[in-house]
């Protein structure tokens, strides 16, 4: 019954706040699913792949491949052999050979005469795959990039040779969406670093084809109530073995009074002709946030080793100018590179043993995770350093402790989680900040999302009309119907 304002209590509220909390979760999950259902009717070609060509395709590699990297690949196998579009999420920890498995994917696809598209989110990546996937596979495909940078007569050459059908495999950054790019026949996207990217722009490019399969990849582990709300509509292939002859990565937190320890141990990295990551947060200093940046940082290192070649590379740069920092970084012609964050996705230089973060309590503990992920890649070992200033307050010192304590992506993803909130699942809005929702939060109310789940489950085996009826309920809306 009505419940009067004098009766109100602390228990009553709770009680209400619980019933919306459900509600919010319920309608959510009914959106999922509805989203799967419409995902599940839509038709698309059938790309068969023999064992024999897939065989042929990983002989490539100079490696063997994982187990992960191999079930990966036999699950989207079946998705290409399904007739409905793949809609396929790999997740796995940096280092973990996403990128071998994307590119043997597009091979898969080119071999049936389909276009396969990698978009990156950044040019150094979409570089560096693209020389990758040119020296594998340049051979048997036409492979090409379409890159910002590039001048606008190479850009309306490539645009008209991939309407044609003269380009098998594409790679390339948000140049990819644009309206005025066509394909003849695209069957297969693959959406790289995909919380890059905003819903609209990985739909411009989903839109390019007639159902296209679709293969996003995340280094960013994601905690599992995390998948099975935002992610609840894809199927997830996690890798979570690292490929062999990977030494790993030690972390320390480099606080003042240690700086002279720290600095010869960075002299004897450079001295075995190793080289050096340094990450600051900031271009340019700042009279609000006494935050270290990429110029001060420089000066410094320029005064610690005189010697020694030192760039910089930051996102003022025009494109141009980033890729000749980053070639010369990859050729040694660059002893330390000084960045921002602009390096935490993706970059491979296995001489590069050491990265050094400064003020890392202005990253998020994911995004120390990726970067860190920077070293180690090759057989020398990685050290990761996280340089503090003597004001880091005790709850930062805290946070960073995690980074410096554990290399478990996925625990760190839901410390990351946590902390900094869930993203809005529905919406546009890819930040932490705002979820979408009034009340209901993954971290806090975690109980209560199980519930959920388990009440879903109880009315789609118990009560199946009632539980279609549900469904049906959603399946008008028109963000439900959005590709990922």
């Amino acid at each position: 019954g009505l419940v009067y304002k004098d009766d109100w209590t602390k228990e009553l509220f709770e009680t209400a706040k619980r019933r919306l909390v459900y509600e919010e979760f319920f309608q959510e999950q009914m959106k999922i699913i509805s989203r799967r259902q419409y995902q599940q009717k839509r038709v698309t070609d059938i790309i068969q792949t023999s064992e024999k060509s897939l065989q042929k395709f990983k002989e490539k590699f100079p490696y063997d491949l994982t187990e992960g990297q191999n079930q990966a690949l036999d699950s989207i196998k079946s998705d290409f052999e399904s007739g409905t579009p793949m809609m396929r999420m790999i997740q796995g920890d940096v280092g973990c050979g996403k990128t071998t498995v994307a590119l043997i994917a597009c091979a898969m696809a080119a071999e049936q005469n389909y276009q396969a598209a990698l978009m990156c989110p950044t040019e150094a990546l979409a570089v560096q795959h693209f020389e990758n996937a040119k020296a594998l596979f340049g051979e048997d495909f036409r492979i090409e990039s379409l890159l910002g940078s590039h001048k606008e007569k190479q850009k309306k050459e490539i645009i008209e040779r991939l309407k044609n059908g003269e380009i098998d495999i594409i790679i390339g950054t948000h140049s990819l969406f644009q309206k005025k790019v066509e394909f003849q026949n695209l069957k297969f996207i693959v959406i790289d670093e995909q919380h890059k990217f905003g819903v609209e722009q990985r739909l411009d490019l989903v839109r390019k084809g007639e159902n296209p399969h679709t293969l996003v990849m995340t280094a960013t582990p994601i905690p599992r109530s995390l998948s099975l709300t935002q992610y609840g509509d894809l199927d997830i292939s996690i890798i979570k073995t690292i490929p062999g002859g990977r030494k790993g990565v030690q972390t320390r937190i480099v606080h003042p009074h240690i700086k002279d320890k720290y600095l010869s141990f960075i002299k004897t990295r450079l001295e075995l002709k190793e080289q050096v990551f340094i990450v600051a947060p900031a271009i340019e200093e700042s009279e609000v946030l006494d935050i270290e940046n990429v110029t001060s940082i420089k000066e410094k290192y320029d005064s610690y080793f005189p010697d020694k070649r030192i760039a910089l590379l930051h996102g003022r740069l025009k494109s141009d100018e980033k890729d000749a920092v980053f070639k010369d970084f990859l050729d040694h012609k660059v002893d330390i590179l000084i960045s921002t964050s602009v390096i935490e996705v993706g970059i491979n230089n296995p001489n590069a043993t050491v990265i050094s973060i400064y003020n890392p309590e202005r990253f998020g503990l994911s995004s120390l995770h990726q970067l860190r992920g920077r070293v180690g890649r090759g057989e020398k070992p990685g050290f990761c350093f996280l340089v503090c200033d003597e004001n880091m307050s005790k709850d930062s010192l805290g946070r960073i402790e995690v980074i410096e304590k554990t290399t478990d992506g996925f625990l760190i993803a839901e410390k990351d989680l946590e902390l900094r909130g869930q993203g809005d699942l529905f919406g546009v809005n890819q930040s932490g900040a705002y979820s979408g929702k009034r009340l209901a939060n993954i971290v806090v109310h975690s109980s209560i999302l199980m519930s959920v789940l388990e009440d879903v489950e109880f009315l789609k085996t118990k009560h199946h009309q009632t539980y279609l009826d549900c469904v049906l309920r959603y399946n008008d809306d028109d963000k439900v119907h959005k590709t990922i």
